[in-house]
């Protein structure tokens, strides 16, 4: 009961915090949104150690409960910042007016949600549960390199830069970025065994597999942020559903 109630908590910080930190990128304050990111992680670090001294929780618990604690401190800032510096201060309005004015907008981020996660269940479901840890621990270290799509496809939405588009025209950077990736798939398999140890290894093959799926991933993701930035978004949503 402890850690449901603590991760409706985290849900609820985690939305406000990306929320909080999408109004950033829309008033393009990218050295603020660039210092809170770092800050985030240092707050998460910092709570979960002294939550251990004052708290006997599980270890789930702990993390989540620093989470929550580093996303408030966050958001809270980022609202001040807005508000003193963008002149923005949050505001409810009529829900269906927004889904009205972004309609197709959205659908992207929706879909790669759902998809992010729909692999783990198909694994918890049909194969022994001994391979979701080791999936996990795979799949979660290839998924740090998710910063740069992300990052880019929220650059070409809040800029509107031309700059952009022609850097994801180039044909080098996917030959580039498949380079890199390999480079990655080695050096963390390598690490997983050194700090984890080979019994926590799946196949190379399969590791590769996801790291390639993650390319797509990026790339779908970057295209659907693209055709939106330049007022296709219904191209974009179209693929999304498909």
């Amino acid at each position: 009961p402890t850690l449901f109630t603590i991760a409706l908590l985290y849900f609820g910080a985690s939305v406000a915090h990306l929320v909080v930190f999408e109004l950033l990128i829309a008033f393009t304050a990218f050295k603020f949104l660039a210092a809170s990111e770092i800050f985030t992680i240092i707050l998460q670090i910092g709570f979960f150690f002294i939550i251990g001294n004052f708290f006997d929780i599980s270890i789930a618990s702990k993390v989540l409960f620093s989470f929550i604690l580093a996303y408030s401190g966050i958001v809270a800032s980022g609202l001040i910042y807005l508000k003193h510096n963008c002149g923005y201060s949050v505001s409810f309005g009529k829900p269906l007016i927004f889904f009205r004015l972004t309609k197709g907008n959205h659908t992207l981020g929706s879909v790669l949600g759902i998809v992010d996660r729909f692999d783990r269940l198909i694994i918890a479901w049909f194969l022994p549960l001994s391979l979701l840890g080791k999936y996990a621990v795979m799949s979660s270290a290839i998924s740090l390199f998710r910063f740069f799509p992300e990052a880019f496809s929220k650059l070409i939405v809040a800029t509107k830069s031309a700059a952009w588009r022609k850097y994801l025209q180039t044909k080098y950077i996917w030959v580039v970025s498949f380079v890199l990736l390999t480079i990655v798939v080695l050096l963390l398999q390598l690490i997983i065994e050194i700090v984890l140890g080979p019994n926590w290894l799946l196949p190379i093959s399969i590791s590769y597999v996801f790291a390639l799926q993650e390319l797509a991933r990026g790339m779908f993701q970057m295209t659907g942020n693209y055709n939106i930035a330049i007022g296709k978004s219904e191209r974009a949503h179209s693929a999304a559903l498909y």
